[in-house]
């Protein structure tokens, strides 16, 4: 069982600690989990990429319920969020 499976709380920054000493030009590179660390990478991508559709989403669904109401009081939830997904880091 590799420490991926066991623990992958700590497994992260290990693999982060070989990379930097990779970097470092130190040779450490048959210390890392290769396989999970490509796993891990495509994962983080897919989230990020999953994370700006469902913001995106959510901006284009109140930017037309802005458009298409009268109402006050759901327009003014709906600015709010908008101006909160401007603001937020991705």
């Amino acid at each position: 069982m590799s420490a991926y499976d066991s623990d992958i709380v700590a497994w992260p920054g290990h693999q982060a600690r070989l990379l930097r000493r990779i970097a470092a030009d130190e040779n450490v590179n048959d210390q890392i989990d290769w396989p999970n660390v490509v796993d891990e990478v495509e994962a983080v991508g897919r989230s990020e990429c999953s994370a700006l559709r469902s913001l995106i989403g959510t901006v284009l669904e109140h930017l037309m319920g802005l458009q298409a109401s009268t109402a006050c009081d759901p327009c003014n939830g709906w600015k709010d969020t908008i101006s909160r997904a401007k603001l937020r880091p991705l």
